[in-house]
């Protein structure tokens, strides 16, 4: 007979007991039978179809047990249709009645179901909460072989995640727990074959003792049943010593895959330790070097006993972003003459540490070895020094730095000054309600498409008048209660705002100013702000 013939068949007789039943939970039960039958051969359309009628029903009969049921049952068609989304819909509003019900074991296996589904769809980290769930409840509820499936999918996620020691630990229980089942249905065949000998060995002692009374042969035929008897155990035995054969082999079958995986926990823990000391020695390696950076960077910067000497009437804030900087602040003494730069070259860390060398023996050899002094002149030189040392380079390097550089000739209190990119500000001690703000080349002290000579400025400047150079790090700093860059503006303020104070009490200011600004907000950049009061 062909499947549709049987199907044809099933469907007639499920008719014949529907039409003798009211229209109520039975007949959802035949439909639910029905889609059962087509859902185990695989003919999905036909078996939703069946199990919607029945859903159908027991919506309107208001049996939520009924309904757990085919929900998981729908769940089950798309899952075997491979429409793992749609199933698992269908399996948590099953899980929802069943937690609803109290229904332990129905809870577990449906847990189990959803984690099944979680491997399928490669979600493997979402499936771990709902199978640890079902394999708990098989516990309370002692269902070996919910547990037993649910150990084995939860080592199946765990080995796809990489969590070498719960997956192992998960396969432990697997191979324990087949032990358990396979002992079980050992001692239950064992008791199946004494139930059968007792009931045999009753029956026959039976018929000894009906013989006996009967005839004068009963020794023969005691003969024969204490024969037929120790046949019987024999066959018991041999059967007895084949079980334990068996269970001995999977025993060493699972010994020996425990084994395995100890060995590859050990060695991937072994890998990961080797990993770990390398990555040390790198991070070593490359602190070291940073460091060692730091301190060629602080060789070039004038000392802080320099700085005291020649400028006890000014400070330098210097922040650098990280443990090296791209800012740079330059200073040197020649003929009475006080020169003083505040320089960002460009990039911060190394890589703007290794350019700030650069610029900054440039500015030192045009000014001492050459002996250039106007500062427009003097950047002028810098530039061709340093787009030289850059131009060795196959790499065609066009780094440089913004700068602002002054010249104070502390017999004539004379004020000369250039700038490339970065301004000059001056708090004027007679007009000290606004900065005025002297403006810079447009262009970088480095390769430049459009370069011209840098601008020497002649300032007049009176005694306790205040001058200020910076880089671009503090006005750029986010933070704030909205988050936003410091900005010029707020920098003009904030100066106003504490010109009346000593310099080295301006620069304390600064620095509490600029932390309260960033918070716990990252710097963004290195910092250098110099301010000399005249």
């Amino acid at each position: 007979m062909k499947d549709n013939d049987r199907a044809a068949q099933y469907i007639e007789e499920l008719k014949g007991v529907t039409e003798k039943m009211d229209r109520d939970l039975r007949q959802a039960t035949a439909y639910n039978a029905l889609g059962n039958y087509y859902k185990n051969n695989k003919v999905n359309d036909s078996a939703l179809f069946y199990h919607e009628k029945a859903l159908s029903i027991r919506e309107e009969e208001n049996d939520s047990l009924g309904l757990s049921f085919s929900y998981n049952n729908i769940g089950l068609v798309y899952k075997n249709q491979e429409l793992y989304d749609k199933a698992l819909e269908y399996y948590k509003k099953s899980l929802t009645i069943k937690e609803a019900l109290n229904n332990r074991k129905g809870m577990a296996g449906t847990n189990i179901n959803i984690g099944k589904l979680y491997l399928l769809k490669k979600e493997y980290r979402k499936g771990i909460p709902y199978v640890e769930k079902g394999i708990e409840l098989t516990k309370e509820v002692k269902a070996k072989g919910f547990q037993l499936v649910g150990y084995t999918v939860l080592y199946e996620l765990n080995r796809e995640l990489g969590n070498y020691e719960e997956s192992l630990f998960a396969l432990e229980e697997v191979r324990k727990l087949e032990s358990e089942i396979q002992n079980e249905k050992q001692i239950e065949l064992a008791k199946e074959l004494e139930r059968k000998y007792n009931a045999e060995k009753h029956k026959q002692e039976a018929r000894i003792n009906a013989l006996e009374l009967e005839n004068s042969k009963v020794t023969l035929s005691q003969q024969q049943n204490i024969i037929w008897f120790l046949g019987i155990g024999v066959v018991v035995f041999v059967i007895l010593m084949v079980l334990v054969f068996i269970n001995y082999r999977q025993k060493k079958k699972i010994n020996e895959q425990l084994e395995e995986n100890n060995i590859l926990l050990q060695e991937q823990k072994q890998k990961t330790e080797d990993q770990n000391l390398q990555l040390a020695r790198k991070n070593k390696e490359i602190t070291d070097s940073i460091n060692y950076a730091k301190r060629i960077q602080e060789a070039i910067l004038p000392s802080r006993y320099t700085i005291s000497e020649s400028i006890d009437n000014g400070f330098i804030m210097f922040k650098p972003k990280d443990v090296v900087s791209g800012d740079f602040y330059w200073m040197e003494e020649k003929n009475n003459r006080l020169f003083l730069a505040a320089a960002d070259c460009t990039g911060h860390g190394v890589p703007g540490a290794m350019v700030s060398v650069i610029c900054s023996n440039a500015l030192s050899k045009a000014l001492l070895e050459e002996g250039i002094e106007d500062p427009g002149q003097l950047l002028d030189r810098t530039r061709e020094i340093v787009i030289d040392q850059f131009q060795k380079s196959s790499d065609h390097v066009k780094d440089g730095m913004d700068i602002s550089l002054v010249v104070i000739d502390k017999i004539s209190n004379k004020l000369e000054w250039a700038g490339a990119n970065n301004p000059l500000w001056i708090i004027r001690d007679k007009e000290s309600n606004k900065v005025e703000e002297i403006r810079a080349n447009k262009q970088p002290v480095g390769v430049y498409d459009d370069a011209k000579p840098f601008t020497t400025h002649v300032i007049p400047i009176e005694p306790n008048d205040k001058i200020y150079m910076f880089s671009d790090g503090f006005v750029d700093q986010f933070g704030g209660d909205a988050n936003k860059k410091f900005k010029p503006a707020n920098f003009r303020k904030l100066l106003l705002e504490i010109k009346e104070l000593t310099m080295k009490e301006q620069k304390s200011a600064l620095k509490d100013a600029f932390e309260e600004w960033k918070g716990n907000n990252e710097q963004v950049d290195d910092v250098c702000v110099i301010g000399y009061r005249i």
